[in-house]
């Protein structure tokens, strides 16, 4: 674009932080995004409305809300391209558009304001809108509350003899609203044969004039009757006559079918409960279910253990074949067809014929000339004791739901009835079985005395509220209280005190006795102390607590609610090991007593407690030795690293020395040389000028030696010595100060000489190695006041930090580490440094003055980084994450300890695995040392 060079990107002028950049772009794209979507709106509203008047200053709005956005888009396309000139333009454009269409607007405001109010034809629109509503509301509601209800309204013009259902009678007859309503003549059909005397005789009244009601029955188009109740209403003109009637309709047939069910169901759940003659129960049973759904046949059949089986029970009409006794084997019935009757399976159907059955059950049910099968499972407890079975011989017939579940239920009772049948049998044997139970427990109840009164262990036993009302003799001697002392007392309320193992008092919450009682579980082996009831327990002052230790520095002799006991107070203690077991009925989830069994375990204890004492010293002292060894070892590995890096200062001077002395040999006479060459050439200068015609055998030598060259590349091959020379020089003042041999006591320097030594070191480990391309180096150095410090340690730190730096690009890219690493993590970094973004491998070095005594040096690598689960170890001693060989874990170690324990500073590690790491050293500038 036009002088684009000559500017630098916006994005400068946000120095690049990714959080303002992404703010401004964000902000700008998502402005320009509904710039842009309004006039499209705009234009889809004047092409739908073609009548709206001056329509075209629509088109104007648009152009101008577009130029608008077009400068935000400019605003993110200036962050990257200095396109200033265009963007300029583009405002340019915006605010002649903006102008047009302001000097347009304000034109067309006066015939703007001519525009006749509609505020009136909205009123009306609105009112009549409400009218309609309202009444159509009415309507809702009144439909609404007839289908909540289950109440339909009818009406019937006498003149016209049209007929007008609501939709709630649609449904009560059958038939889906909006179809024909049914004639009068077709109306009169779908009514019960047996009702429709009375259906006639209630018209006739309400045409006289006369409100009426009626119960009556109808056949629906899906072959179900139902019992409507209705009643009606008659309308009069203004002559007097009845022209009209009205009235509403309600379903009762769940009301009908639930009182018949309930009389039926209590006739014989009635019969069941007075009579213990289960042939008269069944016989009863059948009849009246055969009655009461007006069918051919009922009966009951039972299973034998292979499947087969009989009919036990039956009730049959006229003029249908009886059944009795009859002998079934049905190949089709097997443990399949059992398990689902088990489960409570119920078989309706209306017509066997076109069931879909399989011919093994056709054959089966022909001869019992049955059209429609209703069958029930009797189960009884988990076992399938037989089936409760109703034929329709007739014709077809659609079982109802009541139908089904009164047979559901009826099963059940028979079920009842058979069970209490089972029982009666059993009573009379169990009245036997009884006494002669009473009599051995009588004899056992003495067995179990004796052995009580005799155990060594203690026997207590509770009752629910926790009163204490038996104990053997055991008891006694181990409690040391008599039976009147125990007996009568309330879970814990022995007298004397009643200790825990750590000596503090034992809830009486917790006895195991209260704690069973409460949750109905055991409880095992819980340990107490007793001391005598004249005894009292103090607790120990803090100075002579077995396990106070050092804190009677602190505590005096305050004395504290729960330090153990006194150790001679604990020789009146007597321990004992405590069980319960609860007790139960057979019908209640809570015991009703609990049995506590207990031990004396005093001399048991006592050895456990010298023993554990002996134990805890012995591993007080493994632990102190432990810790002095650990400490050994890592102070011989640090004066270990310390000699190392004495050496290499030393080895690092003498070479530097060594190097020195030939070097300032060199440095010093390579000048007068250069001087010299200068002389000499400028004098065959002068003897060319003098003499152009030499002798043959010069002028020979002069192309031989080519003397034009050696004129012209002397200086310069003079000039590259110096150079070198120079560069020596520098190289053995950076060795000079990275070892620091002079500077061994604290003093103020230049922290970026120490860096820019240690990287002179480390200079050739950052060029290409293998798989790793040449590390690139990156210091942003600040200004830096002088720093009062151990210059020769904080080297150490720096070539620490930065090998480790280095190790870790070295990582990054082995092979062997990138195929492991997930895709979507490669070359992916949201680290606070500012390299992670770069692909190649990369060291930044920053430094800075913090206010208003602090240094801060961070260095930061685009390597592999550092897992979180052991970044708090890595300034562990002997803890590292390289292979066995490549480390010996003291390098941050030593790090860590010379710049916080010795400088005063701080060193963290900010580090996301795979991202890369970050080490920051803050140092004070004049700390005392």
């Amino acid at each position: 674009m036009v002088l684009a060079e000559f500017f630098i990107p916006h994005g400068h002028c946000y120095l690049w932080k990714p959080g303002l950049v992404g703010l401004h772009l964000i902000s700008d794209f998502l402005t320009a995004l509904a710039y842009y979507s309004i006039p499209l709106t705009l234009t889809y509203f004047v092409t739908k409305r073609s009548d709206v008047p001056f329509n075209w200053i629509f088109w104007l709005f648009s152009g101008f809300i577009i130029a608008c956005g077009t400068t935000h888009i400019m605003e993110i396309w200036t962050l990257w391209h200095p396109n200033y000139w265009l963007s300029g333009w583009i405002k340019a454009v915006t605010a002649l558009i903006s102008v047009v269409t302001a000097a347009e607007l304000v034109r067309l405001l006066p015939q703007a304001l001519t525009i006749p109010s509609t505020a009136q034809l909205e009123a009306e629109i609105k009112e009549r809108q409400k009218a309609q509503a309202e009444l159509w509301q009415e309507k809702t509601h009144l439909a609404q509350a007839q289908s909540v209800a289950h109440v339909g309204s009818w009406e019937f013009d006498l003149a016209t003899q049209d007929i007008t259902w609501s939709d709630e009678t649609f449904r009560i007859y059958g038939l889906s609203p909006g179809q024909p309503t049914l004639t009068l003549s077709e109306h009169r059909q779908t009514i019960h044969a047996n009702d429709r005397k009375a259906w006639k005789k209630t018209v006739h009244q309400l045409v006289r004039g006369k409100s009426c009601q009626l119960e009556f029955r109808i056949l629906r188009p899906d072959g179900f009757i139902r019992h409507l109740f209705a009643q009606g209403e008659p309308i009069f003109n203004a002559q007097g006559q009845v022209h009209k009637l009205f009235g509403t309709l309600l379903d009762i047939s769940d009301r009908v079918a639930a009182q018949q069910r309930e009389r039926l169901f209590g006739a014989i759940a009635l019969r069941i409960h007075k009579s213990l003659d289960l042939d008269e129960i069944l016989d009863t049973t059948v009849t009246e279910v055969r009655q009461f759904l007006e069918t051919d046949r009922v009966l009951i059949y039972r299973f034998n253990p292979d499947w087969s089986g009989q009919i036990v029970v039956e009730s049959v009409g006229e003029p249908w074949t009886a059944v009795l006794n009859t002998t079934l084997d049905d190949p089709c019935f097997g443990k399949d067809y059992a398990q689902l009757y088990q489960q409570g399976r119920v078989s309706a159907i209306a017509n066997i014929y076109t069931a879909g059955l399989q011919p093994c059950h056709l054959q089966l049910l022909e001869p019992f000339q049955v059209i429609a099968n209703l069958v029930v499972p009797i189960i009884l407890g988990e076992k399938l004791w037989g089936l409760l079975i109703v034929h329709h011989c007739r014709s077809q017939r659609h079982w109802q739901s009541y139908e089904i579940e009164l047979l559901q239920q009826l099963a059940t009772q028979v079920a009842i009835a058979l069970q209490q049948s089972e029982l009666y049998s059993k009573v009379q044997a169990e009245l036997i079985e009884r006494q002669r139970i009473e009599k051995e427990l009588r004899v056992s109840e003495q067995r179990y005395r004796s052995v009580v009164t005799a155990m060594s262990e203690g026997i207590i036993l509770q009752q629910a509220d926790g009163q204490i009302i038996a104990c053997n003799v055991s008891a006694e001697n181990i409690l040391g209280r008599s039976a009147q002392q125990i007996l009568g007392q309330i879970g814990m309320n022995w007298g004397g005190q009643i200790i825990q193992e750590d000596g503090s008092p034992f809830p009486s919450q917790n006895h195991p006795a209260m704690v069973t009682l409460r949750t109905g579980k055991p409880q095992v082996r819980v340990i107490m102390g007793i001391s005598p009831p004249e005894a009292s327990l103090l607790p120990c002052p803090v100075n002579d607590s077995p396990v106070a230790g050092n804190k009677a520095k602190s505590g005096g002799l305050k004395l504290r609610h729960k330090e153990p006991i006194c150790q001679e107070q604990r020789h009146n203690i007597t321990w004992i090991s405590m069980n319960s077991q609860p007790l139960f009925n057979p019908e209640d989830s809570q015991p009703y007593a609990v049995v506590t069994s207990f031990s004396d375990i005093t001399e048991s204890k006592r050895s456990q407690e010298a023993l554990h004492l002996i134990t805890q010293q012995e591993r007080e002292r493994a632990l102190q030795l432990e810790q002095a060894l650990q400490e050994l070892q890592r102070t011989q590995a640090q004066l270990v690293q310390n000699e190392k890096m004495v050496s290499l200062g030393q080895l690092v001077a003498g070479v530097a020395h060594e190097i020195n002395n030939p070097t300032s040999f060199i440095y010093g006479n390579i000048a007068p040389a250069s001087n010299y060459a200068q002389d000499l050439l400028h004098l065959v200068q002068l003897y060319g000028k003098h003499y152009p015609e030499p002798v043959a055998e010069i002028a020979e030598y002069i192309d031989y030696i080519d003397l034009d060259f050696i004129a012209t590349d002397f200086p310069k091959l003079l000039a590259s010595m110096q150079e070198g020379a120079r560069r020596i020089s520098e190289i053995v003042q950076s060795l000079r100060h990275f070892s620091r041999l002079d500077e061994a006591e604290c003093k103020q320097v230049n922290l970026h000489q120490g860096i820019d030594s240690t990287l002179l070191i480390l200079k050739h480990r950052l060029t290409q190695q293998g798989n790793r391309p040449p590390i690139q180096l990156v210091k942003d150095y600040g200004q830096l006041p002088l720093v009062k410090c151990y210059p020769g340690q904080l080297n150490q730190v720096f070539m620490n930090i930065l090998s480790n730096a280095i190790d870790a690009l070295d990582e990054a890219h082995n092979p062997a580490y990138l195929s492991g690493l997930p895709s979507a993590n490669r070359g992916n970094s949201n680290h606070l440094s500012p390299i992670n973004h770069h692909p190649s491998p990369m060291i930044w070095i920053h430094t800075e003055f913090v206010e208003p005594n602090s240094v801060i040096i961070r260095i930061a690598d685009n390597g592999a980084g550092i897992k979180a689960e052991v970044q708090s170890r890595i300034f562990d001693p002997f803890f590292t994450t390289k292979p066995v060989g490549q480390g010996t874990g003291l390098g941050l170690s030593i790090s860590y300890q010379i710049v916080v324990d010795k400088h005063g500073g701080q060193l963290q590690c900010h580090s996301h695995h795979p991202q890369g790491t970050e080490f920051v050293i803050k140092l004070p500038v004049t700390k005392s040392l």
